[in-house]
Parts: structure tokens; C-alpha cells; sequence
């Protein structure tokens, strides 16, 4: 197989995510190994259509490249995507060591939207104020009362966890 494309959504990867899966979430990718979608070229408007999205999956790597997939709230802010997540999380660790994830839209709990594309994008973590305070803000906007009460719940229950953000961009 020839090295992907920028810019080219690509075709199920080497080893298929739907197949090598943790137990339990192959159910998540069942369609994204088949979606037709991944011949088609990338836009930009599909990428910023994802911060459209209610829900969108989202698939980090690990070092062995063994995609781990999960499902988050995702925000638009200009030509970038926002993710919050916990500053210790998995996703920050893995997206430490390799930038490239994948976004495909889905519903809460990680069940791919069928014909959604699968975007290619990098992603890094950003625990500045003035990101995290954009973040919130738009997460505030976009889920209202929903995303307070996760963030009251969080905060109540792990006051010492932190929140970060994951600043995506297309490739």
C-alpha cells in the first residue's frame, strides 16, 4: 500500500480498527472499516463541519499504533477544532508521542454516523488559559446546561483533575 496523502481521507488503515479494537468497542468502527467515504478528498468545509457535530469519535494512536478510539464533545473556533479533555488522560499521553488522530462524526456513545467521513488531523494538547477559557466558552454555547452539569459533577466529585484542551487542525 503507498503512503497516505495529505489531505486524502484514507482508506482502513494497515490493520483495521473495527478488527483491533479493544473488546467492546469494535462496535464503535463496525462501518468506519467499510465507509465508502474514504475516496473521497478531504475539504476543508468537511473539516469544519465536524465542529457541527453533536458527538464525533475520536481515534488516537498508540505507540504500537493500535488505534483507541473515543467518543467527545467537539467545538469550532475559526479554522481550528477544540476538544476538553483531562490534562492526564490517555488521549493527551498518546497524542504526546503521535500528533495524527482521526475524526469521524458518531452519536454519544462512539456508534459511527453512517456515510460520515473519516478525517485525518493532528491534534495537540494546550492547557493555556486563553485556549481553555475559548474552549468552555464555546462548549458552554454549543451544549448549555448539559456540559455545566458534566463540568459541575467532574469538579465536585476530582476537584484535582484538570482540564486541558486538545487544539485540532487539518493535515
Amino acid at each position: 500500500m503507498p503512503p497516505p496523502l495529505r489531505g486524502v481521507l484514507l482508506g482502513p488503515p494497515h490493520r483495521s480498527a473495527a478488527v483491533h479494537a479493544p473488546a467492546g468497542r469494535a462496535s464503535r468502527l463496525s462501518r468506519a472499516g467499510t465507509n465508502p467515504h474514504y475516496d473521497r478528498r478531504v475539504s476543508s468545509d468537511d473539516f469544519r463541519a465536524l465542529g457541527d457535530e453533536p458527538f464525533v469519535l475520536l481515534t488516537t494512536f498508540r505507540r504500537t499504533g493500535e488505534p483507541v478510539p473515543t467518543p467527545v464533545w467537539i467545538v469550532r473556533d475559526g479554522d481550528r477544532l477544540l476538544v476538553t479533555t483531562v490534562a492526564n488522560s490517555g488521549k493527551v499521553k498518546r497524542i504526546g508521542h503521535t500528533s495524527r488522530i482521526e475524526l469521524v462524526a458518531s452519536d454519544r456513545v462512539g456508534v459511527v454516523t453512517e456515510g460520515a467521513p473519516v478525517i485525518v488531523a493532528e491534534a495537540r494538547a494546550d492547557d493555556s488559559d486563553e485556549v481553555r477559557s475559548v474552549l468552555d466558552d464555546a462548549l458552554v454555547a454549543k451544549y448549555g446546561d448539559r456540559y455545566r452539569e458534566v463540568r459541575s459533577a467532574r469538579e465536585a466529585s476530582r476537584p484535582d483533575l484538570r482540564s486541558t484542551a486538545l487544539v485540532i487542525t487539518p493535515v
